[in-house]
């Protein structure tokens, strides 16, 4: 269970403090309130104080504890509110978890010199740094000196290349050493790509095989054409009709440059996936039979299950003769990939088919 508390978290990492943000208000539904009837979120930049004040006073229902979260009242047209909200913070009641969530950090940056990364991919904790805040915006001033402010410095060097390791063992796969330094130099310290990345390069080495192991060549093939996000796109927005949709995907597999080979076996290997699934689903397997009879990570076999409820199966097996039929021209025909692909989209998308 939560003490009672304020919790600051900002910082220039948005990836990592969003996700810190989400595992706390994920604790709270899963230990406290399963309903989240005792769970509100506020947009601090369209807030006053009062309506702030109504949220943590309002009394619980059922439980005992409450979970208030105010979001970026960093904005600057909420000066004024931030002046107000810092009477309210000695009057929190006991029950009440509040978090104040920041996008960027809100502590006063070092004139000189870069703000060096955590030697571990852990927040940075930060305390009795009141000073080190502007003097006219003393509520961050109070949030900072607080017991639970944290602060989310972009990850660089080793901090960064633990944090890749780290999310890729989570993901049930393994990375080499040498392929670490590969994918830190293609995408750098954007936590938000870098974890999309991870996610696809998870994806093409459980396709692989039963040891997904994550190589420095898998790392430059995939990110130099890096389609995978984008057919998995493609192929939900066939499979549910969507002709606009689809299209639209399609521009992007074409900008990226996708080789249309690639192209139609990640198709046909994503649309057994999405069949078999949605045979074990209406066979009520568990998630974690779904996740082994696919092969893939379980974070992976609950996004393909999504997929399968928001599409027809009978859609979906439909789908098979139009990708014979698209794998078939693509090797005998001399028309532009592209609009092969297109006519495919056309004829799969078509109302009945």
């Amino acid at each position: 269970m939560f003490p009672s508390m304020i919790i600051f978290l900002h910082g220039n990492d948005s990836y990592r403090s969003r996700m810190k943000l989400r595992e706390l208000m994920e604790k709270f539904r899963r230990e406290v309130d399963a309903s989240g009837s005792n769970l509100v979120t506020l947009e601090g930049a369209a807030i006053t104080a009062s309506e702030i004040w109504g949220a943590v006073a309002a009394q619980s229902f059922l439980v005992r504890k409450r979970m208030v979260v105010v979001e970026d009242i960093g904005a600057p047209k909420s000066a004024a509110v931030r002046t107000e909200v810092i009477a309210l913070l000695d009057r929190i009641p006991e029950d009440v978890i509040l978090i104040f969530y920041e996008s960027k950090s809100r502590s006063e940056q070092p004139k000189r010199g870069k703000i060096k990364a955590p030697t571990r991919s852990a927040p940075k904790k930060r305390k009795n740094v009141a000073a080190e805040t502007p003097a006219d915006d003393t509520l961050f001033a109070r949030l900072l000196a607080g017991k639970y402010a944290y602060e989310f410095v972009p990850l660089e060097g080793a901090a960064l290349a633990a944090w890749v390791r780290e999310r890729v063992t989570a993901a049930g796969a393994t990375i080499e050493p040498a392929a670490i330094p590969v994918l830190i130099a293609e995408v750098g310290g954007d936590g938000w790509r870098m974890a999309n990345e991870i996610e696809k390069l998870v994806v093409a080495a459980f396709a692989q095989g039963d040891h997904p192991v994550i190589r420095s060549s898998l790392v430059e093939e995939l990110l130099a054409t890096d389609p995978v996000g984008d057919i998995f796109g493609f192929l939900d927005a066939v499979g549910r009709g969507d002709r606009a949709a689809a299209l639209t995907k399609l521009r992007a597999l074409e900008a990226a440059a996708t080789d249309p080979q690639y192209l139609v076996v990640m198709l046909t290997r994503q649309l057994r996936q999405l069949v078999l699934a949605a045979d074990l689903i209406a066979a009520g397997a568990p998630p974690a039979r779904l996740a082994a009879e696919l092969r893939v990570p379980p974070f992976i076999a609950q996004k393909i299950a999504a997929q399968v409820r928001g599409t027809s199966l009978t859609r979906l097996r439909a789908l098979y003769p139009h990708l014979l039929e698209l794998d078939r021209t693509l090797k005998s025909s001399r028309a532009p990939w592209e609009a092969l692909v297109t006519l495919f989209v056309c004829d799969a998308t078509e109302r009945g088919s």
